[in-house]
């Protein structure tokens, strides 16, 4: 999964990062719910795990809390689902606060 994100052809097409000139996303402006707190909001970010498969030195870094053995992929993306940012491939043990610095 790390090579396919991360390659060329995937972040071509679907990673855009966004210009000043960027408006506000349609769905923040036209919802009064929203528009008044998130008028400067661009997309979302989240963090999600994929299971992968680890070579015997790099399963002990791969662990999960619950003993899955994963990666860690952060994902920035508008609110239309257009990637803006994919950050792949850490270790499952990793902190989300490291993930973020």
């Amino acid at each position: 999964m790390l090579i396919f994100f991360s390659s060329a052809p995937f972040y071509n097409e679907y990673v855009h990062l966004p210009l000043i000139s960027t408006p506000t996303p349609p769905e923040i402006e036209n919802n009064p719910k929203f528009y008044p707190f998130l008028k400067d909001a661009l997309g979302a970010i989240n963090r999600t795990h994929i299971n992968c498969s680890a070579t015997a030195e790099m399963c002990q870094a791969a662990h999960d809390h619950k003993g899955s053995i994963i990666q860690d992929y952060l994902a920035i993306c508008r609110f239309n689902m257009n990637f803006y940012y994919i950050f792949s491939g850490w270790d499952g043990s990793v902190a989300d606060s490291t993930m973020f610095y």
